[in-house]
């Protein structure tokens, strides 16, 4: 197993290019890559992807009709085999009636996905759209009761962070996610994991988490608590600041 992607060429690049010119500080996402880059550095840093708290956050859009019963799974992304989106579409049979699946994006998986649903006759319960601006993602976000990403592993890609995670956790909306990558310690105890491919164990996860409204409201503020507390804007920069500032001192 190699990272960030499980092939020889990466690591080469790092061994005949990097080495030539150690650098002071390397800069890395995810956290679990520290290990492998730490001898190409005199230190490393950690900084994820910063989601700005202030603009993803809950909205109106929670405020549901007390009559609409919808509960409203979704997924946001690049629609590629990677993502694992089919068993999303899979696991829709097996849920209760009233649970709907909102799939926004574009890709070369479109066509194929939306055959499953016909295929499975789940097409009433789906709904595609094409990729929103980004000023209209949290609105987008707000309107699910949960954000899934079942992501894959394949030979040449794994998931190295998952933005929209962040994204969804600072608008409060529970995840229900695979450990594919980096997904695990993005996420830690603000969502529910399952096994990568595993169709039945995410039917499962997501029953719990449908049927369990004390678990979605505690799922929401472990997230919400998380993105202030480590992907907020201010404590990114924050962090890149100490760190230069400390290079800078080191160098003195």
């Amino acid at each position: 197993a190699g990272f960030p992607y499980r092939a020889a060429f990466t690591h080469w690049i790092c061994d005949s290019v990097t080495m030539k010119w150690k650098v002071d500080v390397c800069f890395l996402r995810p956290e679990s890559a520290t290990k492998l880059l730490a001898p190409y550095a005199a230190s490393t840093c950690y900084v994820p992807h910063p989601v700005d708290c202030s603009f993803f956050k809950k909205g109106s859009e929670k405020s549901k009709d007390s009559r609409d019963e919808r509960i409203v799974v979704g997924f946001l992304g690049r629609l590629i085999e990677g993502k694992g989106i089919h068993l999303l579409i899979e696991a829709l049979p097996y849920l209760p009636e009233r649970v709907h699946l909102l799939i926004v994006g574009k890709g070369p998986m479109l066509g194929r996905l939306q055959a499953l649903t016909q295929e499975l006759h789940v097409e009433q319960r789906t709904k595609f759209l094409l990729p929103v601006p980004y000023a209209d993602v949290p609105k987008t976000l707000n309107k699910l009761d949960v954000l899934a990403l079942p992501s894959l592993e394949t030979k040449y890609w794994i998931e190295l962070f998952g933005r929209v995670l962040i994204e969804a956790m600072a608008c409060e909306v529970p995840i229900v996610a695979s450990r594919s990558g980096a997904i695990p310690e993005v996420v830690g105890n603000a969502g529910m994991l399952f096994s990568v491919g595993n169709r039945d164990e995410l039917i499962s996860t997501l029953l719990r988490v449908v049927n369990d409204d004390s678990l979605g409201a505690e799922m929401a503020r472990r997230g919400r608590a998380r993105a202030l507390e480590l992907y907020d804007v201010p404590v990114i920069a924050d962090r890149l600041a100490k760190t230069i500032l400390k290079t800078l001192g080191n160098q003195a």
